[in-house]
Order: C-alpha cells, then sequence, then structure tokens
C-alpha cells in the first residue's frame, strides 16, 4: 500500500509518500526492492528515505527493502519530496514499482 500525506499540496510544501509492505504469501519474498519515479514537479529532499523509521542512504529509485518473511510485521518505507512546481493538470500522478526474488522456483 503507497500513501502520500498530505495530499492536497502547494508549490513549496512537503509530500512524505509511505509504503507499508507485508508478505502475505506462502513463501518467502528476498531482494525485495522499490522504484519509485516522481512525477515532474515532485524533487526528492536528500536523506529522507528510512525503512522502519531508520535512515537509509538510498533514493526513491532504488530502495532496497531486503527480505520480506512469510507472515513477518509489515515493513514501512517512507521518504519526503518538495513541491518544486505545479502540476501540468492539476495533479500528480505517482506510481511506483516493487520488484522481489520469489524463493518457490
Amino acid at each position: 500500500q503507497k500513501t502520500a500525506t498530505p495530499n492536497q499540496v502547494a508549490v513549496g510544501e512537503t509530500v512524505t509518500y509511505s509504503f507499508t509492505l507485508q508478505n502475505t504469501g506462502d513463501t518467502n519474498a528476498t531482494s525485495v526492492v522499490i522504484a519509485d519515479n516522481l512525477a515532474p514537479g515532485l524533487a526528492f529532499i536528500s536523506g529522507s528515505v528510512k525503512i522502519d523509521g531508520n535512515p537509509t542512504a538510498f533514493d526513491p529509485t532504488h530502495i532496497e527493502v531486503g527480505n520480506l518473511n512469510i507472515n513477518s510485521p509489515a515493513t514501512v518505507v517512507t521518504f519526503d519530496v518538495i513541491v518544486a512546481a505545479p502540476p501540468s493538470d492539476c495533479t500528480y500522478l505517482n506510481s511506483a514499482l516493487i520488484t522481489y526474488h520469489y524463493q518457490g522456483c
């Protein structure tokens, strides 16, 4: 699950993106990586990526989460961006890709 807080912003304000990851499958997921290419007009705030509240050196285009074991507690990944320019159509569309290795193969 990915959320943005706040969900209405103006130029110069900060948005926090938050991912909640949990493995509810039947096998462990290894080498989990989030790749989030920011929408035009959003600028990443360096040093703001945190995994379960712990600061990391990652940027949003490559966040190495690690392993997500079956039914383990949720992992929360957050990072901040600043609204540097208004969107062309009044909406910032931002999506992310999460990849992992499936241990069942």
